[in-house]
């Protein structure tokens, strides 16, 4: 702060003068400039305005093309040798398709028909012949299979009756093992009741003698008496004689489990003795049903070869003539084509046979028919275009022939790759080729005229709209158009605005469709009608009236003059 205050005294002189010399400027340019630039600038104070206006807007890729048929064909005939014996239409005809064009001579196919048909004719023969044979081997092998058949049945029957037998012997033999079995479970019963009988008469003697020794403790220590002692004596002997009775029954029981475990082996081993005999009842059995299955299947195989035969016979006298109807068929088509008719409906515009002539590899084509009932545009569309069109896109055509007449047609196709003959060349030369279909074409339309197409690529309808200068952009950047509400027109242009008596107002609106001058605005605050600031900037209020200088003397007090803004900075 010292720093900048040691500045100021030190060059206080110099700043003084500098300042006197730029308030001499200011009051010079503003006092002295010509008469004409301060009315220039008070005139600058009548801001012009435009009017929100509602309409439909569009964008459009223009393109010049060429008029054609929907659609074209070349007629061609691939019968090497034919002649031409008739020719039905001229240059300029009128043909529906299927309409004779001319016709070729066929005798030669006729007489190839007529060869092959005699040689069918001894093949069907011999096919049925062997047809037969077939049918008769056939019949021999399905009757040897149904002898054999009954002859394996019966010793399959036999071998089922033996295993039968056996079975029912084995069953009995079950039963009396299972008779064994429970006999010997109840005897195991028995003896596990008697042992725990005894195991609670040896628990009974253990508490038995145990009372005896504290009895005669007792008595001996002259707590007892010799009553208790001889009690517990005889108690003793009561549980002793109770665990030798015990003793005896588990004994017997013991023999009676043995001897019934015995008598469960026996039927056991007999029960099981028949399991070999089962077992060769079985091979009996699945021998007879191996060797009944055997004889089905070579009887089945036998069958089969001759059903296969005979298969093979039948298919051989259903396909021997295969080839010859094939060539036959081949040979009437190839008749039918000798009558050459027209692929679609059109005009013939050019021929390119006459009678007489033959049918060559190298010279094949006989005519050209063009659809003339409907037309398209086709066109070609530099690289910088292509990405803006789409099939379905809307389109207007006019011609010369048609002059001020415009045409509504549809984007048919848009070729995804460049025209071969541009896509090796420059940049500036890539071209793709697009269709577009002509909705309602003028009945002076003809193949080849040139069309001048306009392709809508982007459109908004009753929108409402300003020119583009009309919108500004204020201190955030937003669109915004400056709207006067109650102007005072001046005298000289209804268009212009008094800055001064104006009252306006700012808002912020958003920008929609672009053309080459009008922009779509859109906001809740607009209305069609409405004038806005026509260069997009806000209308100066010059009240104070302009200072200047007239005849040389000065009049009022020194302002600097009002004026219109230029248009604010460019939107993004």
């Amino acid at each position: 702060m010292k720093g900048f205050c040691g500045f100021l005294k030190k060059y206080k002189k110099i700043i003084i003068i500098i300042t006197i010399v730029i308030l001499i400027a200011v009051i010079a340019y503003v006092f002295l400039r010509p008469r004409s630039e301060r009315t220039s600038a008070k005139r600058e104070s009548r801001v012009a305005t435009e009017g929100i206006k509602r309409m439909n807007l569009s964008n459009s890729v223009s393109i010049t093309g060429t008029i054609a048929a929907n659609d074209s064909q070349t007629v061609y005939s691939n019968h090497s040798g034919c002649e031409v014996i008739s020719m039905n239409v001229e240059i300029g005809d009128s043909v529906k398709e299927g309409d004779v064009i001319c016709v070729l001579d066929s005798s030669e196919y006729e007489e190839s028909i007529a060869e092959i048909e005699k040689e069918m004719s001894i093949a069907s023969q011999k096919s049925a012949l062997n047809v037969e044979q077939a049918q008769r081997d056939l019949a021999e092998a399905q009757a040897d299979a149904v002898t054999d058949a009954a002859r394996a049945q019966e010793k399959v029957d036999q071998t089922i009756e033996d295993y039968n037998a056996v079975v029912d012997r084995k069953s009995s033999a079950y039963n009396t093992y299972q008779l064994a079995v429970s006999n010997r479970e109840e005897k195991q019963k028995t003896l596990s009741t008697q042992q725990s009988k005894l195991k609670e008469a040896k628990k009974a003697l253990e508490e038995a003698k145990e009372a005896q020794t504290q009895a005669e403790s007792a008595l001996l220590e002259g707590t007892g008496d010799q009553a208790a002692v001889d009690a517990a004596v005889q108690a003793a002997a009561d549980a002793q004689a109770e665990v030798d009775t015990r003793n005896a029954k588990v004994a017997s029981a013991k023999a009676e489990v043995d001897a019934a475990q015995k008598e469960e082996d026996s039927a056991k081993t007999a029960y099981e003795s028949f399991g070999d005999q089962i077992e060769s009842a079985v091979r009996s059995y699945e021998s007879a049903l191996d060797s009944q299955q055997d004889a089905a299947t070579q009887a089945g195989r036998t069958i089969t070869g001759r059903e296969e035969s005979l298969t093979s016979a039948s298919l051989d006298a259903s396909t021997a003539n295969d080839e010859n109807k094939k060539k036959i068929e081949e040979y009437r088509k190839l008749i039918d084509k000798c009558t050459v008719t027209a692929p679609i409906s059109g005009v013939v515009t050019s021929i390119h046979m006459e009678v007489g002539d033959e049918i060559a590899q190298d010279n094949n084509k006989i005519c050209v028919i063009q659809d003339n009932s409907g037309y398209k545009v086709e066109a070609f569309v530099d690289q910088y275009d292509i990405s803006s069109l789409y099939e379905g896109m809307e389109a207007v055509i006019k011609t010369d022939a048609t002059e001020e007449l415009e045409m509504k047609g549809t984007v048919t196709f848009v070729s995804p790759t460049p025209e071969e003959s541009s896509a090796g060349s420059s940049s500036d030369s890539v071209t793709y080729s697009v269709e577009i279909d002509i909705a309602d074409p003028d009945e002076k339309l003809r193949i080849g005229m040139t069309a001048e197409t306009s392709v809508l690529t982007e459109t908004a309808e009753n929108a409402l709209a300003v020119p583009y200068d009309c919108i500004g952009e204020n201190e955030k950047g937003e669109p915004v158009l400056y709207v006067v509400d109650k102007p005072q027109k001046s005298e000289d242009d209804e268009k212009k605005t008094d800055a001064a008596t104006a009252s306006q107002r700012e808002i912020v609106v958003k920008t929609g469709l672009e053309t080459d001058y009008y922009t779509e605005i859109i906001s809740d605050e607009i209305s069609e009608g409405m004038l806005v600031s026509a260069s997009g900037v806000a209308l100066q209020n010059t009240s104070n009236g302009e200072s200047g200088r007239e005849m040389g003397g000065f009049k009022g007090q020194m302002s600097v003059p009002g004026g219109g803004m230029g248009k604010g900075s460019p939107r993004n």
